[in-house]
């Protein structure tokens, strides 16, 4: 089974996480800053990660510069 790491920015950011829920990803901000976690919950205007010490963090779209997480290949 291969991996694909997909990475997303700008609008496409929401409707590719959408798929994802309950998976880990990279969030990285514009200013260089990135964290890893689980995807808790999004909406048009944020998304909210659970790292792995159990710590909410908030972003909204507008402070992301990309996202960037595993895809499993359909084989």
């Amino acid at each position: 089974m291969s991996k694909r790491i997909i990475r997303v920015s700008g609008k496409k950011i929401i409707p590719a996480v959408s798929k994802i829920k309950g998976s880990m990803l990279t969030a990285v901000l514009s200013n260089g800053q990135t964290f890893y976690g689980k995807l808790d919950s999004w909406s048009e205007n944020s998304l909210v990660l659970s790292d792995q010490r159990q710590h909410r963090h908030s972003f909204s779209i507008n402070e992301l510069y990309e996202v960037v997480f595993d895809q499993i290949s359909q084989a």
